[in-house]
């Protein structure tokens, strides 16, 4: 930095942003913050940061091609390879044809009939998956990040900057200043070039092209780039648990304890069930088609229509090996199935029986798995968050059933009350828990009151005004709220949409905040960011549309949003549009001709009209929608 002007004194120049790869990191020797009496929002920073001339690579131990974890001397987990789909499909189809048909030839008798159909079904599938393996495994590439895939260019352009600065520093003159500019500009023009290439590699695989042949892939470049620049240094931290008391849990043992208390008491809960209240509940017609044992055709008629690219089930077989399989292991897939299908109603009868059963001990509910040698003191387990030497304790658990999602309208408290009453009595005779408050804890099940007036309605919503908790009888009790989310959508004493419109923008906006990255990219079509913003901000701003009551206020605000939207995605600014006077219908046009936001609305609602007209006449939405009943 040039002499101070009463001092003389030269002051050490305080660098914005230091750049380190992430590997030299250790060579740091010392860092402190450094003040030297003058007020600043900056802090000066002391960093002794030493290099070696030559950096030596880290040599790869002994074991550890091997699969074994030199610091155990155990064996590593095993890779997840994946499959490459288009070559198992294409060139590989024959190799992996023959493979799956060496499965029968090394069929031992022996073999089918020690096995059960479920077993020998799990060994060909093995084999099925191995053979895929084999064929078409894809390699796993890993892709660096935009410095270290430019690092040369850059390290010699900070090298350049750097001496200009030291040439500026021992000699400050016009030359010296015009030269370290210029270096510093050099830099940045650098460093956007490196990250312009750094996208440019993802942008070129998810054109309009690719959504076709390769949509997975094209969506997996979508998503890499609204990761940003700095997605690989981000680290999740999953949310800790909190008790019934409402503490939160502070480490990984007390988010252990807290799930090992809640299913224990979830799955042990004293319940008196009815057996009687099963005679009561009306019965379906009797399928009898159910029972016929499935045919060779309907099982090759279902891996027909099975789509491809679809993630695998707990056997790893996806639908692109089912549907490239000989013959002879389509019949053998069936037989297997067949042999299986005789005793699964059966299984499920006497399951479905012992269940009921009012004398059945409960069953050991081990949340954390057991050791081998089956001693339970010593029983180790641990979440995704939790380091290998977390513990858990096991506990017990009896069959428990579920329902949810249920909601009931009355005209008044008392009949409200009664109701309840009567819904938690009902349901305990199933052995069903009605989810109830008590004196230290809040109930899951809400009431909210809606006022007769659309004015009191709105001032109790204002003042957050609302009627005394119900009292039930066992010191149980209901509160009321103010609103609450069914089934995605926000509901209120007001009956509009107000808050709903508030909410669905919001979580709009929190999209496009994440998309940031990939809308900015200059190197993606504009068709792709449309379809994109279609897909993601536009159905998240649109969510449940198709019950909505709008008034022309909430239409503005949807609008307003929809628009600003766009010219975020063109890259318009709003000064741009005071001064040239662009309308919001000439912004729809930069974007491939992108409709207004009430088209949207309504295309949605006649699908959904279309699809209730189209239903058979005992739906209760089409009873509804024509009002017969």
């Amino acid at each position: 930095a040039p002499p101070h002007p009463s001092s003389g004194k030269r002051r050490a120049y305080q660098l914005d942003q230091i750049f380190i790869q992430k590997h030299q990191l250790r060579h740091t020797t010392n860092a402190k913050r450094k003040f030297d009496g003058v007020a600043s929002d900056h802090a000066a920073l002391f960093i002794a940061f030493h290099l070696p001339k030559i950096i030596k690579k880290k040599k790869k131990r002994k074991n550890e091609s091997d699969g074994i974890n030199p610091d155990t001397n155990t064996p590593s987990p095993p890779v997840v390879q994946k499959i490459d789909n288009n070559i198992l499909r294409n060139e590989g189809l024959s190799t992996f044809q023959k493979k799956t048909n060496e499965y029968f030839s090394n069929l031992q008798p022996e073999k089918t009939d020690l096995l059960s159909p479920s077993e020998l079904l799990d060994d060909f599938e093995e084999h099925i998956v191995q053979s895929a393996i084999d064929v078409a495994a894809k390699k796993k590439k890993f892709r660096p990040d935009w410095f270290t895939e430019s690092e040369k260019i850059l390290l010699d352009a900070i090298e350049k900057r750097n001496n200009a600065f030291k040439a500026h520093i021992k000699h400050p003159s016009e030359s010296n200043q015009i030269n370290l500019r210029e270096a510093r500009h050099h830099l940045l023009r650098i460093k956007r070039k490196a990250k312009r290439q750094w996208q440019f590699a993802y942008a070129s695989k998810c054109k309009k092209a690719d959504f076709v042949v390769k949509p997975k892939e094209a969506w997996d470049m979508v998503f890499k780039l609204m990761e940003g620049f700095q997605k690989h240094h981000h680290t999740y931290l999953p949310a800790n648990f909190k008790n019934k008391k409402g503490i939160e849990a502070k480490t990984d043992s007390d988010n252990a304890n807290i799930l090992n208390s809640h299913f224990h008491s979830l799955f042990n809960s004293d319940v008196q069930v009815d057996p009687s209240v099963l005679d009561e509940i009306p019965q379906h017609a009797v399928k009898t088609e159910l029972g016929v044992l499935p045919t060779a055709k309907e099982v090759k008629s279902a891996i027909a229509s099975m789509a491809y690219e679809k993630a695998p089930g707990q056997s790893e077989v996806t639908t692109d090996m089912l549907k490239s399989l000989t013959p002879e292991a389509i019949n053998f897939y069936t037989e297997r199935i067949q042999e299986f299908w005789k005793v699964l109603f059966l299984y499920v009868i006497l399951t479905f029986t012992e269940t009921l059963r009012l004398d059945a001990l409960p069953a050991q509910f081990a949340f954390f798995p057991e050791n081998k040698n089956g001693n339970l003191s010593t029983c180790k387990g641990r979440l995704l968050s939790q380091p290998t030497s977390a513990k858990g304790k096991p506990f017990q658990f009896s069959s428990s059933f579920y329902v949810d999602d249920s909601f009931f309208i009355f005209q008044d408290r008392q009949d409200l009350l009664q109701a309840i009453v009567q819904l938690d009595k009902h349901f305990s005779r199933f052995g069903l828990i009605m989810h109830l408050g008590s004196e230290t804890s809040k109930s899951k099940s809400e009431a909210m009151f809606s006022p007769a007036s659309l004015k009191q309605a709105r001032d109790e919503l204002d003042n957050n005004i609302l009627p005394a908790d119900l009292l039930l009888p066992n010191n149980k009790k209901v509160h009321y709220v103010s609103k609450f989310k069914y089934l995605g959508s926000i509901i209120t004493p007001l009956l509009n949409e107000d808050i709903e419109i508030q909410t669905r923008i919001s979580k709009a906006k929190s999209i496009m905040g994440a998309s940031k990255d990939f809308f900015d990219n200059k190197d993606v079509d504009k068709r792709i960011k449309a379809q994109i913003y279609i897909a993601g901000p536009l159905n998240a701003l649109l969510w449940g549309c198709e019950a909505w009551n709008l008034t022309r206020a909430n239409q503005n605000k949807l609008m307003t949003f929809h628009h600003s939207a766009i010219r975020r995605i063109l890259g318009i600014r709003w000064d741009q549009v005071r001064q040239k006077h662009i309308k919001n219908k000439e912004v729809r046009g930069m974007l491939c001709n992108m409709p207004n936001v009430d088209a949207f609305i309504t295309r949605r609602t006649a699908t959904y009209i279309g699809k209730i007209v189209r239903s058979d006449s005992d739906t209760l939405p089409k009873k509804f929608l024509a009002a017969s009943g």
